[in-house]
């Protein structure tokens, strides 16, 4: 609470001092055009106000006003210019160093003994004075954290607590600088560091209106996660997630191998948003001996047609491709073009009789974009079965012939 108070009064007085800028130029209207001003006891005569006309004074007020901002703007600027040059200059050295550090404390032998590693925290306390040192050192614990599979959360935690730093992940996760509160929540995360204020906290993140903090947090809230409720809570309670959005969930649930997922829960829902994540999420991390295959199927053919589309992939995915053949051949016919072709670059080596009968029926019968993607397999796998329509009449056939034949004899 301390942190988040001494955060919010710096900032207060930075906001404060930016408005007085702004307001001190309009304030120094008033003594221009007085003839004397009185402060106290004290009577000051205004030598310019009598002599000049009050256009001369304002023009002249304004120069004065436009040069100081100038000078002014182009201190800072060249001040922050070097400071943020010099930072940039620093950081990837400091990282580079606080990495090589950590890794022999978690890997090098002699770091066992309590000597050697008070030595070593020791020498990472005295690097790791000022806030970028601090940053430097947070940046290479998460780097290596996503780097290897191994969980080193409780080393982390022990050198953060040796070195006193494991307060200042508090005031990260708190800055108001967008770098700072990526950086906190990648920490907290991989440190694996549970606390209901910042869970909250990192919660409140994930509905930002800025993209990257909103992915982080996104991120960060999955490695925390434990047990199968929580991921199916968290999609439940949002709202508003865009397709974007949930790739990206998505994807750091791929990434935190260890979480299990309740397929059942998500692909039984009546929220489209948790079918839809359980569908991508199938097709990655599906456990055998569960009945979400089946819950899968019963999305083929659904209304929505995203649903449809991540239905048919996760099945064409999980299902072997000569026990699918029956499936395909059932419902093919009522898919739109996209998903038939979807269907058919994903169902080469069949080697199923069956289904080239089906797909001569299908060059027939369907699109001409259709009858490539079925010509194409015949081509490859039956090739007796395209003989018949090399003296078809059909000028769509022969030309999704010429298409295939070219295409393979140049490849």
């Amino acid at each position: 609470m301390l942190t988040i108070l001494l955060l919010n009064t710096r900032n207060f007085f930075k906001r404060f001092l930016q408005v007085l800028l702004i307001v001190i130029p309009f304030l120094g209207f008033y003594p221009l055009f007085m003839p004397q001003i009185t402060i106290g006891d004290m009577v000051y005569i205004n030598p310019i106000f009598p002599k000049y006309e009050w256009w001369q004074c304002l023009g002249v007020y304004f120069i004065g006003i436009n040069l100081s901002g100038f000078v002014v703007f182009t201190w800072l600027s060249l001040y922050y210019t070097s400071k943020r040059s010099r930072n940039d200059k620093i950081l990837p050295r400091l990282s580079i160093v606080f990495t090589k550090m950590i890794v022999e404390y978690l890997y090098a032998g002699k770091y066992k003994n309590d000597k050697e590693r008070k030595a070593l925290f020791n020498k990472i306390k005295y690097f790791a004075k000022r806030k970028i040192h601090v940053e430097a050192l947070f940046i290479a614990l998460a780097r290596i954290q996503e780097t290897v599979a191994e969980n080193h959360s409780d080393a982390f935690k022990e050198l953060l607590l040796s070195v006193g730093l494991y307060g200042r992940i508090n005031r990260f996760l708190y800055s108001y600088s967008l770098s700072d509160r990526i950086l906190a929540m990648r920490i907290i995360s991989y440190l694996r560091i549970r606390n209901a204020e910042f869970e909250q906290r990192i919660y409140k993140y994930s509905d930002s209106k800025n993209y990257a903090l909103r992915t982080e947090a996104y991120g960060a809230l999955i490695r925390l996660m434990e047990g199968e409720n929580q991921l199916s809570e968290f999609i439940g309670s949002k709202y508003n997630l865009s397709l974007f959005d949930i790739n990206i969930i998505v994807n750091a649930v791929i990434k935190n191998h260890k979480m299990n997922i309740d397929y059942i829960d998500f692909l039984s829902s009546k929220l489209n948003r948790k079918i839809i994540v359980g569908l991508m999420l199938a097709k990655y991390r599906y456990r055998k001996g569960t009945r979400s295959l089946i819950l899968i199927l019963n999305y083929i053919g659904h209304e929505d047609p995203l649903i449809n589309q991540l239905a048919w992939d996760s099945f064409l995915h999980l299902v072997p491709k000569e026990e699918g053949v029956d499936i395909i051949i059932d419902r093919f016919k009522k898919e739109s073009d996209d998903i038939k072709k979807v269907i058919l670059r994903y169902s080469h080596d069949t080697n199923s009789k069956l289904f080239y009968k089906f797909l001569q029926d299908v060059i027939s019968d369907e699109s001409i974009l259709i009858k490539v993607e079925a010509m194409n397999i015949l081509f490859k796998e039956s090739f007796d079965s395209i003989l018949p329509l090399i003296k078809t009449d059909d000028p769509e056939v022969r030309m999704a012939l010429k298409e295939v034949s070219d295409l393979s004899i140049n490849y």
